[in-house]
């Protein structure tokens, strides 16, 4: 997620470049759920199909039972994938979000909608496909009334707060920058 997000951040971002990221980086059945969620998600159809479509496709990389069924309760007596690395499993949060942005192609809404709709644990999924969406579109294009209603709603503005945050970053990167400089002199002079 991470390096998707670097990536839409990057001179050049698109939906292509994060969607080759996370397949690039992403591996066993994290990777494998990937790759069948982005090719199952047909950004012509309706969201319904989208929905059930990408159950199916991300269903056998199920950690918990290899399918899709949100009624199997987790039976913790009996040996699971849950909570352990695998090699063919997956949690399916990142390979539905990455499905939901490449379904949306670039509208905000249709990829919203498609990572809430999907339902079970969309409340990630949708933080994610949105973090990704924001980081390739920037903030220009998101819903100004939605940003508005948030701020609103959560009574701060994160506009502000993420201006703060950019100036904690240039002091931070100007300290290492400063510090490293130190450094590359200490050692310059060491090797003299």
């Amino acid at each position: 997620m991470a390096a998707a997000v670097a990536t839409g951040l990057s001179p050049g971002g698109s939906i292509e470049a994060v969607l080759h990221t996370a397949l690039t980086l992403a591996r066993d059945g994290t990777r494998l759920a990937i790759k069948a969620a982005i090719t199952a998600a047909d950004p012509a159809d309706d969201v319904s199909t989208f929905v059930a479509r990408t159950r199916y496709a991300v269903g056998p990389y199920d950690p918990r039972t290899g399918h899709t069924s949100d009624d199997h309760p987790l039976n913790v007596t009996a040996l699971s994938n849950c909570g352990r690395p695998s090699r063919t499993a997956s949690i399916e949060e990142l390979p539905v979000a990455l499905a939901a942005l490449r379904y949306g192609e670039g509208d905000f809404s249709k990829t919203v909608r498609a990572a809430v709709y999907y339902g079970r644990d969309c409340d990630s999924i949708a933080g994610m496909a949105c973090c990704l969406f924001g980081a390739i579109y920037g903030l220009d294009a998101l819903p100004s009334a939605l940003c508005a209603a948030c701020d609103a709603a959560n009574r701060r503005s994160f506009g502000t707060l993420a201006d703060r945050f950019t100036e904690t970053i240039h002091v931070v990167l100007r300290k290492d920058a400063e510090r490293f400089a130190n450094r590359q002199r200490t050692l310059i002079s060491c090797t003299q």
